[in-house]
């Protein structure tokens, strides 16, 4: 079941470029930069995803960052989602993020795991919201 919603961020894809593959299954990195909210503070989150064409058109993305908050407070996380690619070159990706942290205030992190919706348009921006999954 959802919780709470406890982030959402807006960004833009800053990088990106073609992995080799010896399965000729093409792979795409991209590293971003975003600003959102993260459990009620501000916050910058740096990530990298990569993400692989599947044979049916879907992709496969797995991407892991830091997010830091306005007060300094730091964490790492790990995510892993689906995408639907749309006509336009959009991309919605929906899947599971964790966090890692040593801040006080964001403790919490480290006992659950969030649901993600990711929605990346053919410009390279991108929005995002985090669940509680319970």
């Amino acid at each position: 079941m959802l919780g709470e919603k406890f982030a959402e961020e807006k960004g833009k894809i800053m990088v990106e470029r073609v992995l080799p593959s010896a399965t000729n299954t093409p792979t795409m990195e991209s590293t971003f930069v975003a600003s959102g909210v993260l459990l009620g503070l501000n916050v910058k989150n740096n990530g990298t995803f990569q993400a692989t064409l599947r044979p049916d058109g879907s992709v496969f993305g797995e991407a892991q960052g830091i997010v830091q908050g306005q007060d300094g407070s730091m964490a790492t996380w790990r995510g892993q989602g689906v995408g639907l690619v749309e006509p336009s070159g959009a991309v919605k990706y929906r899947g599971a993020i964790y966090y890692a942290t040593s801040a006080a205030r964001w403790s919490r992190l480290n006992k659950i795991a969030g649901v993600f919706e990711c929605d990346l348009d053919a410009a390279g921006n991108l929005t995002s919201s985090v669940y509680e999954w319970r």
